[in-house]
């Protein structure tokens, strides 16, 4: 589970001082998280230079802050004591962190558990040298699996239909607002029983699930926005929907719909399992965090394309997911995550002559590591001296 702290794709609320500036937006999509539109630069020229903005995030259910940043100049990747760290964050928590800077764009993570409010961002330059770093995607979240995988393949596959494939309007309606059913004007097509409609008059809009029908007349379920209107609206337009969901065991079925079913996973050695992950380098008590690398599982899902009669329309939720499917990417928890094809796709035709209901199966898998240690806090070894006298025996 996640929430987002700023996806840092403006530069609102944002302010510099000692030298910092606020430099602008990114639109490359390499320095780019979590499907955004841009990313935030900062310019750093000065030694204790700062940028931040101000938060009022209740984070109390979450143990993990994650970032994506880049220093356009001064990443090191092999930087391990505090004297070779260029920048510290403060998250308002009273306490100061290095930021583990790679050469590249990568994600910084910090142990959050025992935090309740993330109050600010705060950047600061240990450094006097001029760099630019981009920042993206701030995200505060606690794993659960295999529930976090669902909600990043249900994001991605909303995020490739609503950027990629048009609304078809189906009809037009007018209602008052309180009505528990609508009447479209004329004949809709590609909508019956069990259908996902969009309501938009261009100020308000609104999205239900259709039960009972009487000619033009639908009867809308407590699903999506609910069974009654929430607005009023004259000759409105509405737009056929593809609701993207998962566990839809005990709800109404939505049609058509994309579906996303998987509980089974399999261990798979990646590495020796020993190895150790350091993070949340404090500035004040010069201490880190230690734990043991978790375990690599691949879970194995299975999408469903399911359409009560139409293959026009079984062919475009069949597009959407094999568009998905094809980039190989999902973000779960701030982490980017590759998923794969697992075999081939499955026509699975209705068994019963009513409520014939023909699906289009996608088998997938995702790799992702589970964490199963808890950190421990390490403290800077303090300085020893010692005095060794040698002697030579005649």
């Amino acid at each position: 589970m996640k929430t987002v702290i700023d996806n840092l794709i403006s530069t609102s609320g944002w302010s510099a001082s000692g030298g910092a500036t606020v430099y602008g937006t990114n639109q490359i999509e390499n320095f780019i998280a979590g499907n955004n539109t841009a990313s935030l630069i900062l310019r750093f020229n000065a030694l204790n230079s700062n940028a931040e903005k101000s938060y009022s995030i209740d984070v109390t259910n979450y143990d993990i802050f994650t970032v994506w940043i880049h220093s356009r100049l001064l990443g090191d990747p092999e930087a391990i004591d505090v004297d070779q760290f260029i920048y510290k964050i403060d998250l308002g928590t009273g306490e100061e962190f290095y930021v583990q800077l790679d050469n590249k764009f990568v994600p910084i993570t910090l142990d959050i558990s025992g935090v309740s409010t993330i109050s600010k961002i705060k950047i600061t330059a240990l450094h006097s040298e001029d760099d630019y770093l981009f920042l993206s995607y701030a995200v505060a979240s606690k794993d659960v699996f295999p529930l976090d995988i669902f909600a990043g393949i249900k994001e991605q596959l909303e995020f490739e239909r609503d950027q990629y494939f048009s609304q078809r309007l189906i009809g037009t309606i007018s209602g008052t607002t309180g009505d528990t059913s609508i009447t479209f004007s004329g004949y809709p097509v590609f909508i019956d029983r069990y259908s996902v409609i969009e309501i938009d008059d261009g100020v308000n809009s609104e999205i239900h699930h259709l039960l009972d029908r009487e000619g033009n007349t639908f009867e809308l379920s407590g699903l999506q926005d609910g069974s009654a209107l929430l607005n009023d609206y004259t000759n409105a337009n509405v737009y056929l929907y593809y609701p993207i969901d998962f566990g839809m065991t005990q709800r109404e079925i939505s049609l058509p719909s994309i579906t996303i079913w998987g509980f089974v996973s399999e261990r798979e050695i990646i590495s020796s399992e020993f190895d150790l992950i350091y993070d949340t380098i404090s500035v004040d008590n010069q201490t880190y965090q230690e734990r043991q690398v978790g375990q690599y599982l691949n879970w194995n899902i299975l999408i469903d394309c399911e359409e009560r009669e139409s293959y026009e329309i079984s062919g475009e939720l069949a597009k959407i997911v094999r568009q998905f499917l094809g980039k190989r990417i999902i973000w779960v928890n701030g982490r980017k995550i590759h998923i794969e094809y697992d075999g081939s796709s499955t026509e699975v035709e209705a068994t019963e002559n009513y409520d014939i209901v023909p699906k289009i199966q996608y088998p997938a898998s995702v790799q992702i590591k589970e964490e199963i240690y808890n950190r421990k806090t390490i403290y800077k070894v303090q300085t020893i001296n010692v005095t060794t006298t040698i002697t030579q025996e005649d």
